[in-house]
């Protein structure tokens, strides 16, 4: 687009007249940026670090099924790997923008829509189950949705082990077993953590009959359209076709059977997404967009549930036995080597899935698997980000122009989170250096500025060399000529 066509002004081309306020609005020059996951796929010790954790998926054994990684930091993609086959017959690989069926990873949505039914009036967590569900046995008094989200309902897990069952289903097993719907060796409410899926299935009806909505239809609504999440959805129905979603094989893997690719079942599972929109709903949690975009609503979301009976009462909950460090709303907080850490898996039909968030680190781990019989061992690929100090993405562009702003961010592994500073050399006169890796400013100077930044993490730091040419600016230097530009309206 030139001159004339942008401004919609005729031009003249002329010697100074005093008009040359007029040049100077001239040649925005574009914010320089880049962006890049190749430093940390290419680096050997991180490399290495993730691939031992798909031996059953790699080199001679790349042609069974296997799974994708996604690793990020501050919202962008520094690591992305895939693992064997999408589909075992037709020979067709994993691929890391195919979406895969998350399993009990899904109960975060469902969780996050039952906060949503919450701010917009329609239910309160400190509502009991049997005011949503009439028709379940009195013995289920005393339960509330808070309980359901936190795990510690004492209900029994009734009818969520069959793949072709639905929620409703579900519902129906669980009325069926009455009185015995509830467990006693969980008694009294509130007072045992146990990890239960009928929490989740009951959840999500709930959010069904207060909306008027599917559980389906709500987070596309209020979650997947907010957050532009276009390539994920909850199937609960057999009819449902995920486009390009692996096939699950389960644990008959010497046969490479593969398990029902469209179970009904949804509250507990049933949502598939790819690894982007994975991202997005991560990093919805640095700065809300969902129902009121209250950050009250993360808080909430986060927060671990605490026992409301019993001889923890008031304790955060948690089941040591089951490996199940706190239970907040389809996620587990902790803490992982001094990091704040929120994670959770699953396993269904054929697929292992984890999801994993280090809020201080701003890092993102995903481990998909379409095989049951691995671990998706999140933690040890997390190690490699953690441990080693890596620039994830590569310097800074190459060029600038004196009097444009400039903008770069500096990318890196490691726990603590890395501290940026210019180690030698010279920047641009303008142009600083923010300890977060921020580079910006407006350079004033032209000329060849070089240099090294070192990435600092405790003890551990890692260094990459800059340099950068700083251009004219092409007003001022006209300016300077005598020659100026003018326009007619």
């Amino acid at each position: 687009m030139n001159m004339q066509d942008r401004f919609g002004m005729n031009m003249k081309i002329g010697h100074h007249t005093g008009l040359l306020l007029a040049a100077l609005i001239l040649l925005a020059y574009p914010t320089l940026s880049v962006s890049g996951a190749t430093p940390l796929e290419l680096d050997t010790t991180i490399s290495n670090a993730v691939d031992s954790c798909f031996a059953f998926a790699t080199g001679a054994k790349a042609v069974a099924p296997g799974g994708i990684v996604g690793v990020a930091l501050d919202g962008e993609f520094v690591f992305q790997r895939v693992y064997g086959m999408s589909d075992v017959d037709a020979a067709l690989p994993n691929s890391t923008t195919a979406p895969f069926y998350l399993a009990s990873c899904s109960k975060q949505f469902t969780a996050m829509c039952v906060l949503l039914c919450q701010e917009k009036g329609l239910l309160s967590t400190n509502d009991e189950l049997r005011l949503h569900i009439p028709e379940l046995d009195p013995v289920f008094d005393g339960i509330k949705v808070q309980h359901m989200l936190n795990m510690i309902s004492a209900i029994y897990d009734a009818g969520t082990g069959d793949q072709k069952s639905t929620a409703d289903d579900m519902l129906a097993a669980l009325l069926a077993e009455g009185k015995w719907g509830i467990a006693s060796n969980q008694l009294p409410i509130g007072s045992t953590m146990v990890y239960c899926n009928m929490n989740y299935v009951l959840l999500g009806l709930i959010v069904k009959r207060v909306s008027g909505k599917t559980l389906r239809q709500f987070a596309h609504e209020e979650i997947f359209a907010r957050l532009g999440m276009t390539n994920s959805d909850i199937r609960d129905s057999f009819f449902i076709v995920v486009t390009n979603q692996p096939n699950g094989y389960d644990d008959s893997l010497a046969l490479w059977s593969t398990t029902i690719s469209n179970s009904p079942a949804t509250g507990s599972t049933g949502v598939s997404a790819t690894l982007a929109d994975l991202l997005r709903w991560h990093e919805n949690f640095y700065s809300n967009r969902l129902g009121s975009s209250n950050q009250t609503l993360i808080t909430n979301f986060e927060t671990p549930g605490r026992y409301t009976s019993g001889p923890n009462i008031g304790n955060p909950v948690f089941n040591a036995g089951l490996g199940l460090p706190s239970y907040a709303c389809g996620i587990m907080p902790d803490n992982y080597g001094g990091n704040a850490r929120v994670w959770h898996t699953g396993r269904w039909m054929g697929f292992k899935t984890a999801t994993c968030r280090y809020p201080n680190l701003h890092l993102s781990v995903f481990v998909l698997l379409n095989r049951d019989d691995q671990f998706p061992d999140f933690q040890t690929v997390a190690n490699a980000f953690l441990n080693n100090v890596r620039f994830a993405n590569n310097p800074p562009p190459a060029t600038a122009r004196a009097g444009t702003p400039y903008h770069f961010k500096y990318l890196a592994s490691g726990a603590p989170r890395p501290v940026f500073t210019l180690q030698s050399g010279t920047l641009p006169n303008g142009l600083v250096l923010n300890g977060d890796g921020t580079l910006a400013g407006t350079p004033t100077t032209e000329g060849d500025f070089s240099g090294v930044v070192i990435a600092t993490s405790g003890l551990k730091t890692r260094t990459q060399p800059f340099a950068i040419h700083v251009d004219p600016n092409p007003v001022i230097e006209a300016y300077q000529h005598g020659v100026f530009v003018i326009f007619e309206y």
